[in-house]
């Protein structure tokens, strides 16, 4: 074999053997976890076993069984078509939620690094009081104000999560600053913002995007609290959190309606933070070197 085609054949062979160290377990596992949870909200929209929400109170408080895999709860309405039904809400506050967070967050970010000074003071000072506070707690506060509501739920978790992608994004941004690449575009004169858009988000996106995936876990846990509290997602229409504050007056009859929509809070988040982690596994330059070692 001639060098060159021995150094293209060692090259090929490096880049299949980086592909490959990237794949991680974390990765694969929530990858799949996540991917069955978004499947069943998409095929919520078109079918469910029964009606979510239709009661039949002869058949209230069934165990799992043929014709109602999770059983019914305390108004006859099957679990398993509420608990799929209540995956789209799950996914819609994640998303909008999420959605808010890293727009506003990340916007105020960069403007924060790039700006400097009492610019930067202000922003981050008002990041470290909402930071201050759990998510849930700002969320039950905003949502006071705004009135109970999935809309303002929404709202109220997005912005209570800003925090975080602002810190990061004005961490990146100061660290990215520091290139000479950067100081030789700031010398010859191109805007601030110019250099933030092209050279500056490229560089940080990923850690931005691994936030997100842990911030989607934050929502769904936020948004299940807000309608355990009764501030969220509004009845008829399901939602885990809620149906887990139902099924604690009727513990001692039906341990199962519990059961069922925490476990599906519990393995939603569980897949959230492993795809989180595969992501940060699979971007992070540090931890792709150490496994290639």
């Amino acid at each position: 074999m001639t060098p060159i085609r021995n150094r293209r054949a060692q090259e090929t062979h490096r880049k299949r053997s980086s592909r490959s160290h990237r794949i991680t377990g974390n990765l694969v596992a929530g990858t799949i976890i996540t991917g069955i949870v978004v499947l069943t909200s998409i095929v919520s929209f078109f079918y469910t076993p029964h009606s979510p929400i239709k009661m039949d109170i002869a058949n209230r408080f069934e165990g799992p069984s043929a014709v109602h895999p999770l059983g019914t709860d305390q108004y006859g309405r099957d679990v398993l078509s509420r608990i799929m039904l209540g995956s789209q809400n799950s996914l819609l506050v994640g998303v909008v939620a999420v959605s808010v967070a890293f727009g506003l967050g990340t916007l105020l970010g960069v403007w924060s690094g790039m700006g400097g000074g009492w610019l930067d003071e202000v922003i981050m000072r008002w990041m470290d009081v909402l930071y201050a506070f759990p998510a849930v707690l700002n969320a039950i506060l905003f949502v006071t104000v705004m009135g109970p509501g999935i809309s303002s739920g929404m709202i109220a978790i997005g912005i209570a999560s800003m925090p975080g992608f602002a810190r990061l994004a004005r961490g990146g941004v100061l660290s990215v600053l520091q290139e000479d690449y950067i100081q030789a575009s700031i010398a010859i004169g191109r805007s601030k913002w110019g250099i933030a858009w092209k050279h500056i988000l490229p560089n940080i996106i990923s850690t931005l995007i691994v936030q997100a995936t842990i911030s989607f876990a934050g929502a769904i846990l936020a948004e299940a609290g807000l309608s355990y509290l009764g501030l969220g997602t509004q009845p008829p229409f399901p939602s885990w959190g809620r149906m887990l504050r139902e099924a604690q007056t009727y513990m001692g009859i039906d341990v199962w309606l519990a059961i069922f929509p925490g476990a599906a809070i519990a393995i939603f988040v569980l897949g959230l933070y492993l795809l989180g982690d595969g992501v940060r596994e699979a971007t992070d330059p540090r931890l792709i070197e150490s496994r290639m070692k």
